[in-house]
C-alpha cells in the first residue's frame, strides 16, 4: 500500500472449484487480462490463503494431488503449491 494508494482489484471466479475434505479451492481471474489469483477457503468460506499474480494470465483449472495442488494458467504454466505451506511454490511450462 506504501507503493501504491489503489491495490484492490476486482476478480472473477472460475466456475469450477475444488473440494478435499474441508478445504475448497478456487481460481480465477483478475480485472486485466494478465491476472490470476488462487484462494483456499474452509467450508464455511473463511479464507486460508491465497495468491494473487499480475503476471500469470488467469487460473482455469485445479489438480490435487496428495499436499501438492497444480494450478493451471491460460499462459501455458503450472503452479504447484504445498497445500499446508502455500509459500513453497514452484513454476513450471505445461
Amino acid at each position: 500500500m506504501s507503493f501504491h494508494e489503489d491495490i484492490w482489484c476486482e476478480f472473477e471466479k472460475h466456475p469450477k472449484v475444488l473440494q478435499h475434505d474441508d478445504k475448497i479451492f478456487i481460481c480465477g481471474e483478475g480485472s486485466m487480462g494478465n491476472e490470476g489469483f488462487v484462494a483456499n477457503v474452509d467450508l464455511n468460506n473463511n479464507l486460508i490463503w491465497a495468491f494473487f499474480s499480475t503476471d500469470s494470465n488467469p487460473f482455469n483449472k485445479l489438480e490435487l494431488e496428495e499436499n501438492l495442488l497444480k494450478v493451471y494458467s491460460t499462459s501455458d504454466l503450472i503452479y504447484l503449491i504445498n497445500i499446508n505451506k502455500p509459500e513453497e511454490m514452484t513454476i513450471k511450462n505445461n
